[in-house]
């Protein structure tokens, strides 16, 4: 009995612990906006060939890149070698017509200064002359044209653009102006976004934005590169590509188009709200209220929850930046314990 009562009264005697409360300070609300984009090539380019013909060769499939030098496919060009052969002999006809022809000229004219032969003999000799080099500028012409003509059977691409749809195999007859291929340049990156006025403004004062791609788990920086001077009539917001500045090659990641990204811009700061810890608000028959650090309650209005649950948006009467308030009012906060 007697130590029992020693016990007891070394317990009173003990020495009291304080535990302080954590608090937060207001500050505005400033809401964050989130918008999510899929990476198209930075350029696209369909090729159609200009002339028509049998396809020969393709030799780019879907997901290939161009190789150096650029052709893609090309078409059989036996009909216009053999018109291009074609004009080549009737140059040589004419051309020897030509210089017989300039024979007789010149024997026409040694003829006329002796007055052997009529003017019109020499006239008409000179005429021949004229008409036959004509004749072969016009066939110099044509061989241009067909060697231009030529070329348009070699279907070329910029080198380093990749497949995307191919609409075309060997052997089959191609119209004139009728899609070969589809290609992409997917060296560079472009994101299409729809944005609001107001939201443009925002996005516009950013040097560099931050795209997130979660797929990959890697952030990445972007610039507006260009913006659309229209707008959507059904969306009302405006078309902005946003330029997504991929690494280098050797980064593991491997840079294509259709990849999700999500970009984060901080909206304006919103008046007379504040955002604060989920936990500081007490909460009684759909009423709220934050408590100070002396113990008083402030009633707010709940607005809404971020995403995670994590923060709330309040607004009321008596509260401004710089406020101070317990994060756990549920808990007892008592400066010392017996």
């Amino acid at each position: 009995m007697y130590l029992f009562k020693i016990f007891i009264l070394s317990f009173l005697v003990l020495p009291s612990f304080s535990f302080a409360a954590e608090t937060f300070v207001l500050q505005p609300f400033q809401r964050q906006l989130s918008f999510v984009g899929f990476t198209r090539p930075k350029s696209e380019l369909l090729i159609s060939s200009e002339v028509s013909g049998r396809c020969e060769k393709v030799l780019v499939d879907i997901g290939e890149s161009v190789a150096a030098g650029g052709v893609v496919a090309t078409l059989d060009k036996t009909f216009m070698l053999l018109d291009l052969q074609k004009n080549r002999i009737a140059q040589e006809q004419v051309q020897r017509q030509l210089e017989l022809d300039k024979k007789t000229v010149a024997r026409y004219s040694t003829l006329i200064k002796n007055k052997s032969t009529a003017q019109a003999t020499y006239d008409e000799a000179m005429f021949q002359v004229d008409s036959h080099a004509i004749r072969l500028k016009s066939l110099q012409n044509e061989q241009m044209r067909l060697g231009e003509l030529l070329k348009r059977y070699t279907l070329v691409a910029p080198d380093g653009w990749k497949v995307i749809d191919r609409f075309v195999e060997p052997g089959q007859f191609v119209r004139a102006g009728e899609p070969l291929l589809r290609l992409g340049d997917f060296r560079q990156l472009l994101m299409p976004f729809v944005f609001t006025c107001g939201q443009l403004e925002i996005v516009e004062q950013y040097d560099r934005l931050q795209l997130y791609f979660p797929d990959q788990g890697k952030t990445v920086d972007g610039t507006v590169y260009r913006v659309a001077p229209g707008f959507d009539e059904k969306t009302r917001k405006i078309k902005v590509d946003v330029l997504v500045h991929t690494e280098k090659e050797s980064d593991a990641v491997k840079w294509r188009g259709g990849m999700r990204a999500i970009l984060h811009i901080q909206g304006t700061v919103e008046k007379d709200t504040f955002s604060v810890p989920s936990s500081a608000l007490l909460s009684r028959y759909e009423a709220h209220w934050l408590v100070s650090e002396q113990g008083e309650q402030v009633k707010v209005i709940f607005l809404e929850k971020s995403e995670n649950g994590e923060r709330a948006v309040v607004s009321g009467r008596g509260l401004s930046r710089g406020h101070s308030f317990l994060v756990f009012p549920e808990e007892k906060r008592t400066p010392g314990r017996q």
